[in-house]
């Protein structure tokens, strides 16, 4: 089940560890050197308390597989992170901090039933 911030996540969404230490797999560390908007020095850890969690799948609608999160890199830009729940690092880029993304296609997530926090 894939859930989107704007849409909700739902109530029964369990993380019992706020802190990831981060993996990056060889897609994720060759798009770091490659961003349009300079080579990202990549982050060794996540907490998740200090980032915008912006999207989460489950495998059981509980516990959380996939994480996408955005968090402040530098003045400009802030640094979007998805990582799996073992702290696999999937992919990297960066935003600029004005882009606030108004093409969300709500036909890719599931609506909760009942709306909650991830933390």
């Amino acid at each position: 089940m894939l859930y989107h911030k704007n849409i909700g996540f739902p109530t029964s969404i369990r993380v019992d560890i706020y802190l990831y230490s981060l993996k990056y797999g060889n897609h994720a560390r060759y798009e770091s050197l490659r961003d349009r908007y300079g080579v990202i020095e990549l982050p060794s850890y996540i907490d998740l308390r200090l980032v915008d969690i912006i999207e989460v799948e489950t495998y059981d609608n509980i516990n959380v597989d996939k994480f996408v999160c955005r968090m402040s890199y530098n003045n400009d830009c802030d640094l979007t992170v998805v990582f799996k729940s073992d702290g696999f690092v999937k992919t990297v880029w960066l935003n600029k901090k004005t882009d606030i993304h108004k093409t969300l296609d709500r036909t890719r997530y599931n609506v909760p039933v009942k709306k909650g926090k991830i933390i």
